[in-house]
């Protein structure tokens, strides 16, 4: 029982993992939301400047390295997939 109890556990880690934003992005293709809605994805946001805090949201890509969230004292370091099921 231990064992598939890692090993399950293990599965969870991996499928809640977030991915750094200078490690991998979403694939972004405009061709396939030609009418704007882009696949949504959970983020974490570091905000500020001086004493950043972290934030977590929803956002999609605006482009090939951008986010909907994303402004000057708003930048997305992490990201996963939204899993509908």
């Amino acid at each position: 029982k231990y064992l598939s109890s890692v090993s399950f556990l293990a599965g969870v880690e991996f499928a809640q993992r977030w991915i750094p934003v200078n490690e991998e992005l979403p694939i972004f293709d405009k061709a396939k939301y030609p009418n704007g809605d882009y696949e949504q994805y959970f983020v974490k946001i570091s905000t500020g400047g001086m004493s950043p805090i972290t934030r977590y949201g929803v956002a999609h890509l605006i482009n090939n390295t951008r986010w909907s969230c994303e402004f000057d004292w708003n930048v997305v370091t992490h990201w996963r997939p939204i899993e509908y099921k």
